[in-house]
């Protein structure tokens, strides 16, 4: 029998995205794509917007939902770009509010940097500014119940000169009472290849992709972690789930373990013993 690991840090999981169930609008022009691409987690359906102006993005919720939660994935976000989610009443007032925005530059190179001269503009980033992670995830102490969501992007320094975002989730949160066990393997999707040239040089014949995979191993899960788990990945059993692997971890530590990631296979349910199963969820970030 393993033995609990209530040290860890228990995960919080949300399943079933607000967002797909709801309408999607964009108030500002789209370069390609299209508003409902933003509820599927498909790679080949992505939103372009210029960077001329913020681009704001609604949705209509299609009843009053609980939400602790709101994500953007598949986004290219850079260090100077400015987001806030906002969970809004059917009246329209602001029930939730979350605004990240870069540090004011200080105009001056960070302390070890190299400043090539006709290549590099001189506007360096700020030297505590940091870029925001695949998943970007903001997670609300308390549920809102809100009618509507709007989120608002502006990125006038985007890579290729527009702002690009594959999905935008929503919804409320689980979090179990037991930690996983020690010893969760985190690493790229896909490993990149090199090969050596018949000069003797190394060339990089496939990229590594920054998706994630994530094994995790949840043993002694009391009977409400199990029903938990089970109930949500019957109900929405082809959905990807947003997954927090450290709630209450460092702020580097929640970055990279916020996933928002497909259930590999189903889980398989172990009855160890008296109201005390097991279970392991593979990850595949999307």
């Amino acid at each position: 029998m393993s033995i609990a690991t209530t040290h860890c840090d228990p995960i919080r999981f949300v399943f079933g995205n607000a967002v797909r169930r709801g309408v999607l609008s964009v108030k500002t022009p789209l370069l390609s794509g299209q508003a409902d691409y933003l509820a599927n987690e498909n790679r080949s359906r992505i939103c372009q917007f210029p960077v001329s102006e913020p681009t704001v993005i609604e949705c209509q919720l299609l009843n009053q939902r609980h939400i602790d939660a709101i994500s953007l994935s598949l986004h290219n976000l850079s260090i100077h770009a400015t987001v806030q989610f906002e969970c809004l009443g059917n009246d329209g007032s602001v029930l939730a509010d979350r605004l990240f925005e870069p540090p004011p530059s200080t105009g001056q190179l960070p302390v070890g940097t190299v400043w090539r001269v006709g290549i590099d503009p001189f506007d360096p980033p700020p030297p505590d500014a940091k870029p925001y992670p695949s998943t970007f995830a903001v997670w609300l102490d308390e549920p809102v119940t809100a009618d509507r969501l709007r989120v608002t992007l502006y990125d006038p320094k985007a890579v290729g000169g527009y702002s690009r975002l594959g999905m935008l989730f929503a919804g409320q949160s689980v979090r179990l009472t037991r930690g996983f066990e020690y010893g969760a393997p985190l690493k790229a999707l896909t490993d990149g290849e090199v090969t050596r040239s018949a000069s003797g040089h190394a060339i990089r014949s496939k990229l590594r992709r920054h998706a994630k995979a994530w094994s995790v191993s949840l043993a002694d899960m009391p009977d409400r972690d199990r029903q938990a788990i089970y109930a949500a990945d019957a109900a929405y059993p082809n959905e990807p789930v947003l997954v927090s692997g450290y709630p209450s971890g460092p702020d580097w530590q929640q970055e990279q373990y916020n996933l928002l990631a497909l259930v590999q296979q189903s889980p398989e349910y172990k009855h160890d013993y008296y109201q005390g199963h097991s279970t392991a969820l593979n990850l595949l970030e999307v």
